[in-house]
């Protein structure tokens, strides 16, 4: 405001500061929500990568994808010929009432996760563990022509496992574990609408 006591340079010098405080003002506030989106969407993407880690660990990928589909039908899908593997200890139920359930927790999880490295290995899908039954396939989601060979040799391994001093030390005494495998024909897939789990039907 110009009242005439300060010189006309000093009013003009006054109004452009007041035009660039506006600007930085302007400019700092896009920076500052622009730099904000930018972390929200890496945080959103983190987070959808995450979930999306934590459902293929949970299900095939091609079952997965399919079930995102919102006009899917029942996932399911027949095999001609497939294989599958059972496996539980010998005396599991007396070693579980002779130990704690932390050391028997413990115990498993530390067999499972040996097991579940040499799935990976084999090329085939853990199905699902019952306390300390273990049941893994061959031949789907992906089909393949060698399953059978790819599960006994997986059984082999795990015996190699059982074997191991390293599996006896947390609950004492031998491990033996019983395999059973089956070939043959299987419907295989996802039922219900919660808690999602992939599992086989079938001889």
């Amino acid at each position: 405001m110009d009242t005439g006591v300060q010189p006309p340079w000093v009013t003009a010098l006054g109004f452009v500061i007041s035009v660039i405080s506006s600007w930085v003002l302007v400019v700092a506030t896009i920076w500052y929500a622009m730099r904000e989106i930018g972390r929200a969407e890496a945080a959103l993407a983190e987070e959808y990568a995450r979930s999306e880690s934590l459902l293929a660990n949970i299900l095939p990928a091609k079952i997965a994808q399919r079930l995102k589909d919102p006009h899917r039908d029942i996932v399911a899908d027949r095999y001609d010929d497939a294989s599958v593997l059972f496996a539980d200890i010998a005396g599991f139920t007396q070693r579980a009432s002779d130990s704690t359930p932390t050391e028997l927790v413990r115990f498993l999880d530390g067999l499972y996760t040996e097991l579940d490295t040499l799935v990976d290995r084999h090329g085939l899908e853990k199905i699902k563990t019952i306390g300390d039954a273990y049941m893994v396939a061959g031949g789907l989601p992906q089909r393949s022509q060698d399953h059978t060979e790819r599960v006994a040799s997986f059984a082999l391994a795990m015996q190699n496992v059982m074997s191991n001093p390293d599996a006896k030390n947390n609950l004492g005494g031998s491990v033996q574990v019983r395999i059973g495998i089956h070939t043959g024909e299987a419907v295989a897939g996802v039922i219900g609408t919660s808690k999602f789990a992939y599992d086989i039907w079938g001889d």
